[in-house]
């Protein structure tokens, strides 16, 4: 049961951080990508920076670099 529990808040972290992310402007890059991100930042900080998160700027400008970059 604890495994299940532990199952859907990561699957709802991950669920919160995409959308995050696609209310932010990403929303036209496919899942999958946004989704190693996602992997990217929680072995960067160690766990899943969600929009309210003090990191979550940081995790836009992240973004920004990475996926728009000097135009």
């Amino acid at each position: 049961m604890t495994n299940e529990i532990y199952n859907n808040d990561l699957i709802n972290q991950n669920r919160e951080f995409l959308e995050g992310l696609c209310n932010a402007g990403f929303g036209d890059l496919p899942v999958s990508i946004l989704s190693q991100f996602n992997v990217w930042i929680i072995n960067k900080f160690g766990y899943t920076p969600l929009p309210l998160d003090e990191k979550w700027e940081e995790v836009l400008n992240l973004a920004e670099e990475i996926f728009i970059g000097d135009e």
